[in-house]
């Protein structure tokens, strides 16, 4: 069983993704630069569950209030229907319009009022620390685990014992083809030049894939510096792993 022997220590935690769309007056249709902008949004949501979404629609001061909110909220909604037809959860989505009471600029100017026609994107990423990766069924998207796999000073080289723990990984990921994955390196104290806190998740990714696990099942990412104290350095040159997706999870007490 891949489990900590200790209190899981996890670094990573939620990460917040903010854009916006514009709109032209009195419309809620999406232009390309609109559609551009939501499929970076897809992007970041592809192979995962571990997110959830907030759509904020809003207007400029142009009309009543009553009809300004009908208009913000179908800004949000053709916002949340472009992201459904790219794979979205729909329950993962909450959509809401506000007319024109929180602007983003006053209404003075058209060019104003232009900025204040839009729909947020709130996009948030879940992680919670776990204190192992097994059982697979009991792990919701966003369970974090800390791999114990450590790295010598300054590089990317596996340390003593590292391997035994990814081969363990490598047997679990095996048994259940349809887990997706991030894989997020750390460094220490502050980000280096050369992205070692990537090339640590690139080493563990390179590992597993040469495992024969499947490219697409995975990601990896670095996350830079873990802002450890002196006297836990070497614990924090690092790696953990983040459930993106787990069609193998069974709610408790749901049939």
């Amino acid at each position: 069983m891949l489990a900590s022997s200790i209190a899981p220590a996890q670094i990573v935690k939620d990460r917040f993704v903010h854009r916006e769309v514009l709109f032209p007056s009195g419309q809620w249709s999406l232009d390309t630069a609109a559609q551009r902008t939501i499929e970076e949004v897809c992007v970041d949501i592809r192979d995962r569950d571990n997110y959830r979404i907030t759509l904020s629609g809003n207007t400029d001061s142009v009309g009543g209030h009553a009809s300004n909110l009908a208009l913000s909220i179908k800004r949000a909604q053709a916002v949340r229907s472009f992201l459904l037809g790219c794979g979205a959860v729909d329950s993962l989505m909450t959509v809401e319009g506000f007319s024109y009471d929180q602007p983003r600029t006053d209404n003075r100017t058209e060019e104003n009022k232009q900025r204040n026609r839009r729909t947020r994107i709130k996009l948030r990423l879940i992680y919670f620390a776990v204190s192992a990766l097994e059982p697979i069924e009991g792990l919701r998207p966003g369970s974090t685990f800390d791999l114990k796999v450590l790295f010598e000073f300054n590089t990317a080289k596996f340390g003593k014992g590292a391997t035994q723990n990814l081969e363990k990984l490598a047997v679990l990921l095996k048994s259940y083809p349809e887990l997706r994955f991030e894989i997020l390196g750390w460094t220490a104290i502050y980000q280096t030049d050369n992205d070692l806190s990537g090339l640590r998740a690139r080493a563990v990714y390179d590992y597993l894939l040469a495992q024969g696990i499947a490219a697409d099942r995975m990601r990896w990412k670095g996350m830079g510096g873990a802002g450890c104290p002196e006297s836990k350095l070497e614990q924090c040159r690092r790696v953990e792993v983040a459930i993106m997706r787990n069609p193998y999870f069974k709610p408790v007490g749901r049939c």
